[in-house]
């Protein structure tokens, strides 16, 4: 079977067992770029300044000079090779070694028999199809595994893999299958550290945004690992607005700082299985209580331990039994007091079957609908389908309205009579039972898409919550397999009328067993504070460019588009800006020309954006405000922020220290001012802004002067910058080194 490939935006990181700087550790490290490609793979513009930038920084992090390995446009011998001295430099270190493992260029990933792998692209790679990609690449996963199995205080894996849709071909199957789901997920292995930089599937352009950002705060004095990539995602983030948080697994068990530790004990960061037994035990009665009260106490009783950590986090997300009981009075008193005699039952009901579920038995002469229930689910988990079957049926035909009781009904009757025997089955108990709310929610399940969608609708607007969990699964990525904005605001919008009708107590009274709600409640919140953190992500960036030939602005949407169009105020119609020649593998149509052209000299103006996505639907119109001098503080703003430890930088030459200003002087579009002393408090020198060229911002013309000569060694320098629009930034300490 041909393989299914996806290029996919999954930086992840990983380390290790991690320590603290040892008189006798050594530090190793292997960059590789690779972007002089082949035309069928595709030519990349940054992973050469990537590794050099990022090697700058490990020397200035203690890293001796032959120890940092920089390899560019590495063919797969070549990255082999380099990967396996580096293992053995790393091996001969012992115990003190410290590893850091950076690779910028292509990557991709591949299916086949169910079985994904990441690949390293080479620079040599000529790959057409996906099943050339495990002869051609270089797996990821051989890496992780020879390197983690050599004894070293630290080991990251840093893969900037992330940069475009390779043109290989994914052959008999459809785009929309297994391969489009991004890059292959790395197992977590115990004492690692884990983070993706993006979501699963998602891209980045090939613009140095995260390589920038790893560089500048690895370089921090005194800052812990964790925080350095912490602040470095979050660069990334506010660099590049729209792009997706990483995820993050917290597996560290001690302390590692690039630069200088600071002088105290190291912290322990603990897992739930550093819990004591007593710990656990009250987690499990904190688990079954499920109420504000019940986590706050545990996180009094436990405040510096793992659990104690989500302990606090679940209070958050939960009412209080005030703010619950307040909830229940807003249909009036009586309502309130129905839904209090309502939650009282089941709570009694629960207990019952929760009794009973520890017996393990069948009760010989079931009466009740929890009887029924029970006997139903000791049949499952003998593997008695039929019996348990005819459980379900007797305790349904008792009334039972709760949504586990009839989902698991319907997935008995899917196994024994298909989906179409589950639909005529249930098709005819929701018409015999028309206020039986479980089964018309169970009908709904098993209906085709539009029909269901408009009886799950029906049942949302009697306020029944359970409904709204459903109608926002079916706007899922996970159902969808990619969503578009309109599937996003849909998702979001269910979701909250979910939690809502939950804080109001409609959905809790709606489960006899607790354990399916509990699933839904960590599955809507997990989704609802990925969709507050990109609250106030734009649906379409803009970034504009300058160059001899006029200004180019990118106007980009966060998803799939199959068209953009564009006007300027004093324009009455939009103008399609065109496509390319390459397809899109997400929508199968080719990509839009995503570039709006505007000559040099042009004046402030609005520009009007819109764009169709994946399935034509309009989105938009976007304003951008096109000023060149303000995209010009901009851009000076955003780049001396993510490259401040390095603005400037010392180099010994004929027994004189010279301080070079290069850095800020390819800002100097943006720049007014710069001042700059050896004390905090003595910033009386200035030094020259080079005039700003429009047709090739961030040249230094020949006569620019590039450094200060210097007799003395100063530990850091002390610079204030001025911006054109007259802001300045703090007074920064750069450090200095003179090598």
């Amino acid at each position: 079977m041909r393989s299914v490939i996806k290029v996919v935006c999954a930086l992840f990181t990983a380390a290790f067992v991690a320590g603290t700087a040892a008189t006798e550790e050594r530090r190793i490290a292997l960059l590789i770029g690779n972007e002089a490609y082949v035309d069928s793979v595709g030519r990349l513009d940054n992973p050469h300044e990537d590794v050099d930038r990022i090697a700058v920084s490990l020397t200035q992090a203690d890293f001796a000079p032959d120890d940092v390995i920089v390899v560019k446009d590495a063919g797969q011998r070549a990255m082999l090779e380099a990967v396996a001295a580096f293992s053995a430099k790393l091996r001969e270190a012992g115990g003190e070694g410290v590893g850091f493992f950076y690779y910028s260029g292509h990557g991709a990933s591949a299916e086949s028999a169910g079985q994904r792998e990441n690949y390293l692209v080479p620079s040599d790679a000529d790959i057409e199809t996906a099943d050339q990609l495990a002869l051609a690449g270089v797996p990821l996963t051989s890496i992780i595994k020879s390197l983690s199995a050599i004894e070293a205080k630290s080991i990251f894996i840093i893969s900037d893999a992330c940069r475009n849709t390779l043109p290989i071909s994914t052959g008999a199957k459809a785009l929309g299958g297994a391969g489009d789901k991004g890059f292959a997920p790395t197992p977590v292995r115990p004492g690692l550290f884990i983070a993706y930089a993006t979501a699963d599937g998602a891209t980045a352009p090939d613009d140095g945004v995260f390589a920038a950002a790893i560089a500048n705060q690895i370089a921090v004095p005194g800052q812990r690992a964790t925080r350095a990539f912490e602040l470095a995602f979050r660069q990334v983030v506010e660099t590049r607005p729209g792009t997706a948080l990483p995820f993050v697994s917290p597996g560290l068990t001690q302390d590692f700082c690039f630069v200088s530790c600071p002088d105290e004990a190291p912290v322990t960061v603990m897992g739930p299985s550093d819990a004591s037994p007593e710990e656990l035990s009250a987690w499990r009665v904190a688990l079954q209580a499920d109420t504000k009260e019940a986590y706050t106490d545990f996180a009094d009783a436990y405040p510096d331990t793992f659990l104690g950590g989500e302990a606090r986090a679940m209070a958050v997300l939960r009412p209080t039994a005030e703010e619950r009981a307040e909830a229940k009075q807003v249909g009036g008193d009586s309502g309130g007091e129905a839904v209090d005699r309502a939650l009282t039952a089941i709570e009694e009901l629960t207990a019952s079957i929760a009794g009973l579920a520890r017996l393990g038995g069948v009760i010989d002469s079931p009466e009740s609908i929890t009887d029924f229930v029970n006997n139903a689910r000791v049949y499952e988990r003998r593997g008695d389908t039929l019996n348990a079957r005819k459980m379900y049926e007797r305790a349904i035909a008792m009334g039972a309205d709760f949504v586990d009781v009839h989902y698991a009904y319907v997935a008995i009757l899917k196994a024994q009579e298909g989906l179409i025997g589950a639909r005529e089955i249930y098709a005819d108990l929701a018409r015999s039972n028309p206020d039986n709310s479980g089964a018309q929610l169970a009908h709904a399940s098993v209906l085709p898409g539009e029909a269901r969608e408009a009886k799950l609708e029906a049942l949302d607007a009697s306020d029944y919550g359970p409904a709204s969990y459903e109608l926002a699964r079916l706007y899922s990525l996970d159902r969808l397999g990619a969503q578009t904005t309109s599937d996003k605001r849909a998702e979001e919008r269910w979701l909250a009328a979910f939690r809502d009708a939950d804080a109001a107590g409609d959905v809790e009274r709606r489960f006899l067993d607790k354990a399916l709600l509990s699933e839904w409640r960590a599955e809507v919140e997990r989704k609802w504070v990925a969709y507050a953190a990109n609250a106030s992500a734009p649906e379409i960036t803009f970034t504009p460019s300058s160059s001899s030939s006029g200004w180019t602005i990118r106007a980009m949407p966060t998803e799939p588009s199959i068209a953009i169009l564009y006007k300027t105020e004093s324009q009455s119609d939009y103008r399609p800006t065109g496509r390319g020649m390459t397809t899109d593998p997400r929508t199968g149509d080719p990509m839009p020309n995503m570039t709006i052209n505007l000559p040099l000299g042009s004046e402030p103006q609005t520009i009007l954006v819109k764009y169709l996505d994946r399935n034509g639907n309009e989105q938009g119109p976007f304003e951008y405000a096109f000023d060149p001098d303000v995209r010009f503080v901009e851009s000076a703003k955003a780049i001396l922020e993510m490259t401040k430890f390095s603005w400037v930088s010392g180099r010994r030459w004929d027994d004189k220290n010279l301080i070079y200003f290069t850095n800020l002087m390819t800002s100097a579009c943006g720049l007014d001012g710069i001042s700059y002393g050896f004390s905090e408090t003595d910033l009386g020198k200035t030094w020259p802004v080079p005039a700003c060229d429009e047709n090739n911002p961030g040249a230094i013309g020949e006569n620019d002067q590039i450094y200060l000569e210097t007799d003395e060694s100063p530990e850091a320098v002390f610079i204030q910058l001025t911006f054109k629009d007259g802001t300045q930034t703090p007074v920064e300490r750069i450090p200095v080194r003179f090598n």
